[in-house]
């Protein structure tokens, strides 16, 4: 029995001890995107439906009048129009003229049509000229549309003759 024991414990002593060992390495670099399947909007301005609007009908702006460019657009892309919003810049005889540069816009669902409205207002201080409009809808993804232009008349304050 003795020399079973001895023989078991040289077994023992003779088999690989298995340690833990610790390894360094470096993975090599992959580059990748995650990208998702963009739906976007085709947005435009619904044909003939620009217009300028004055209180008084003589198709300019006047000294003290509130006015307005109008136009429909619509979206017959695949996605909605998020985040819109209407630029708006002005060249000639923009003295006594204010409308707001940049409006944002309700988001415009596809296959939808929504009515876009830009309040102009004459001063006292306004000259007789011509005024460019150019008018863009802009989308965060670059789907906006092409810049349009309206020219509209300016008309300097006449002072009422007033005779007693």
């Amino acid at each position: 029995m003795k020399y079973l024991y001895l023989l078991l414990l040289s077994i023992i002593l003779s088999l690989p001890l298995h340690a833990q060992k610790t390894i360094q390495a470096t993975s090599p670099i992959y580059s990748f995107s995650i990208t998702k399947e963009v739906k976007p909007p085709i947005l435009s301005m619904v044909p003939n439906s620009l217009r300028f609007t004055d209180s008084n009908g003589n198709n300019a702006i006047d000294a003290d009048e509130r006015c307005q460019i109008e136009f429909e657009m619509e979206n017959r892309g695949y996605g909605d129009g998020f985040g819109l919003v209407l630029k708006t810049t002005a060249s000639g005889s923009t003295q006594g003229v204010y409308f707001a540069s940049e409006k944002r816009l309700a988001t415009l669902k596809v296959k939808d049509k929504i009515k876009v409205v830009l309040p102009i207002s004459g001063q006292r201080n306004i000259q007789d000229g011509t005024l460019t409009f150019t008018l863009k809808v802009e989308e965060p993804n670059g789907f906006g549309t092409n810049a349009i232009q309206l020219e509209v008349a300016t008309k300097v304050f006449e002072s009422p003759m007033v005779r007693v």
